[in-house]
């Protein structure tokens, strides 16, 4: 170290020599370069020709058919009332009487019948009617009631009457005229049943009388018959055997989407689910049939087994399957055929005509491999996806600039249609707040070609000038911590067009956002830095004086301030003092004015100068102490010191020289 000595003497008392020295020491030399100060996270900072670009780019994540075009679930219901049930049989064995079953002297022979022969019979019984116990018959339904005369003369009924041999309507048919039944002739009764309860164990009351001109002659077997027969009886209620009734249904179903009439729906996945709610005590099996559903030739047939009083449910796998809708493209339609199988078997059951069978098939979950049909102009198909963005810990409380911004987004469509594409990308604020990038009338959609089959069309590009975002000064200067991205596809405007979607096809692209770093800082751009001294510790410092030489090619005023610390980092003082100011301030290199064809606000030079410092006493005893030196540098922007706007550009050799020196006074005593 280099400096002036001299010695002083005391005569009065002798010591031992003390030297005092001047001298300078080095106390910081550093230097800040604009690529050290935007070190970014996820490397969004690029430099290009010496300028400086933030940028960031977004993949438009792929919309594909599974993701936006839905097939809606489709629901058959419908509810069949057991409105049709017959008795499988109601008939009944013949009842016979002869002559002596009638009266006694009706006996076998030839015999004198000038005085006629009265007769009377009561509680009949008719065998062969089991197959019911009851039935309660619909109103228009009769029965035939024969009776049949193989006397040889003839008979004459005053009186006939049929009724249940117990329960209700004990007596259902009463007839007291005079009914001639000659001989070997039958006479059919029509008995109307509408409404009433027969039972099996039904009763016959007769009385009559013979009409005989004298002698006759009767055979053993001559007598009067009776027997009842019914057709098709149909029942409100009854308990017994049935005849299977069959019952038919078809259902229509639109399946014509929101913005899609489709002429072929490719199943990939898919099922139908059923639920049969059965409220009757009879069993069967449904049919159903879709004839516009088929897998290879064969229509989609299947039979569900139902039981009785309860609700079954299940579901088939649609997986393969071809739909061909009927009626395509006005009205493109589905038709359910259902057929009921009901098994009547051979024990008795009680039904109503109220009793139903209820179904419901949903056709649900319908994922297409592949699509055919008419697209109207509202068919959208959309798609979203998220990233985060970290940007570099110093442009967070800045003010940036857009000016010289641009967007470029590039679309593929792998969709067989015509479609206009619109880009959505909303930004997410530190404070959760959602902001949308707006763009003006005309900038978006981008019109795409329609592909062909298993063919990508080329990439169409859009590139947007700053003004077709209406808000991208706002919304950046947000300083979002996310963003969502995604497209909105929609068929060409005016009119319907056929088309297909693969389940791979999509709209995809990218969307890159470049804007070189210009920005204003009123409030100060701050740099923390804590660097060693280059001194070692001393004693006997007398007096002390700060040189700070600072070159400046930033186009930024840099205000500094010092902290000297110990070796645990622990402040001693700081420089300058709360007394004197906030702040040291170095000037702003100079700049370049804005030009008809570039933006200005960039450094085209530097500045340079030396601060000097003195140090208090209190100043220089602390700094005996002091091991490191903390160095706080804020950049700001003044009207003055950039464009009319304020706003300056850093470029990549931007930089700031920084070197802290001491002029230094202290005493050595060799003791």
């Amino acid at each position: 170290m280099a400096g002036s000595v001299s010695l002083a003497c005391d005569l009065k008392e002798p010591v031992g020599p003390t030297w005092t020295l001047k001298g300078a020491a080095p106390l910081f030399n550093g230097e800040f370069g604009v690529a050290e100060m935007l070190e970014s996270a996820d490397s969004s900072i690029r430099t290009e020709n010496q300028r400086i670009f933030w940028v960031k780019s977004l993949d438009l994540n792929r919309t594909e058919l599974s993701d936006s075009v839905k097939v809606d679930d489709r629901s058959i219901r419908g509810t069949q009332l057991l409105d049709s049930l017959s008795l499988d049989q109601f008939k009944s064995d013949t009842l016979s009487l002869k002559g002596t079953d009638l009266n006694a002297n009706l006996q076998p022979g030839t015999i004198n019948l000038s005085t006629q022969v009265t007769f009377s019979k009561n509680n009949l019984g008719f065998s062969g009617l089991d197959n019911f116990e009851y039935g309660i018959f619909n109103p228009d339904q009769s029965i035939s009631f024969f009776i049949r005369n193989t006397f040889p003369f003839n008979i004459i009924l005053t009186s006939l009457t049929l009724s249940n041999g117990s329960g209700p309507n004990p007596t259902f048919f009463s007839r007291t005229d005079t009914l001639r039944i000659l001989p070997g002739r039958t006479r059919q009764l029509s008995i109307a049943i509408g409404g009433k309860r027969i039972q099996s164990n039904l009763k016959l009351d007769i009385a009559g009388r013979t009409n005989a001109p004298g002698v006759v002659t009767i055979d053993p077997e001559d007598g009067l018959e009776f027997f009842i027969n019914g057709d098709d009886l149909y029942v409100t209620e009854a308990r017994g055997r049935f005849k299977t009734p069959e019952y038919k249904s078809e259902r229509v179903t639109d399946v014509g989407m929101e913005d899609f009439q489709p002429s072929l729906i490719r199943v990939g996945a898919g099922r139908m689910k059923y639920r049969i709610n059965n409220q009757s005590a009879i069993t069967g099996t449904i049919f159903i049939t879709i004839p516009e559903m088929k897998k290879g030739t064969t229509a989609f047939t299947e039979s569900i087994n139902f039981p009785g009083n309860a609700v079954d449910t299940g579901s088939f796998v649609l997986t393969g399957f071809d739909i061909r809708p009927d009626g395509f493209p006005l009205t493109p339609v589905i038709r359910t055929q259902i057929t009921y199988q009901l098994n009547t078997g051979t024990s008795f059951v009680t039904l109503k005509e109220t009793d139903s069978i209820g179904y419901q098939f949903t056709i649900s979950g319908i994922e297409p491999v592949y699509l055919e049909g008419n697209f109207n102009e509202r068919a959208t198909f959309s798609g979203f996806d998220t990233t985060t963005i970290k940007w570099p810990q110093d442009l967070r409380d800045i003010s940036l600039e857009f000016d010289e911004a641009s967007i470029v987004a590039s679309i593929n469509n792998s969709i067989g249609l015509k479609a206009e594409v619109t880009p959505r990308i909303i930004f997410t604020r530190p404070s959760g707040q959602d902001d949308s990038l707006m763009f003006s009338s005309g900038t978006f959609p981008i019109k795409i070609d329609a592909a062909t089959p298993g063919i990508r069309v080329q990439k169409t590009v859009k590139s947007l000038e700053l003004a077709d975002v209406l808000n991208f000064n706002q919304v950046l200067n947000a300083k979002p911590t996310q963003v969502r991205y995604g497209v909105d596809a929609v068929g060409a405007r005016g009119s319907n067009q056929s088309g297909f979607l693969y389940d791979t096809s999509s709209v995809s692209g990218s969307l890159k956002i470049k804007m070189p770093l210009r920005f204003k800082s009123t409030t100060g751009y701050e740099k923390d830095t804590l660097a060693a001294l280059d001194i070692h510790s001393v004693k006997g410092l007398q007096e002390a004086l700060l040189r700070t030489e600072y070159k400046n090619r930033l186009p930024y005023s840099v205000s500094y301030s010092l902290t000297f610390t110990d070796k645990d980092t622990i402040p001693l003082f700081r420089l300058p003092d709360d007394n004197t100011a906030n702040s040291f301030v170095l000037g702003a290199a100079p700049v370049a004015a804005d030009s008809p064809t570039q933006k200005g606000g960039y450094a085209i030079g530097y500045t340079q100068s030396v601060l000097p410092t003195s140090l208090t006493h209190e100043q220089i005893q602390k700094m005996e102490q002091a091991a490191f030196v903390r160095i706080v540098l804020r950049l700001t922007t003044t009207a003055e010191s950039g464009p009319s706007a304020g706003y300056s550009e850093v470029r990549e050799d931007d930089h700031l020289i920084l070197r802290v020196s001491g002029q230094m006074k202290y005493k050595v005593n060799d003791e």
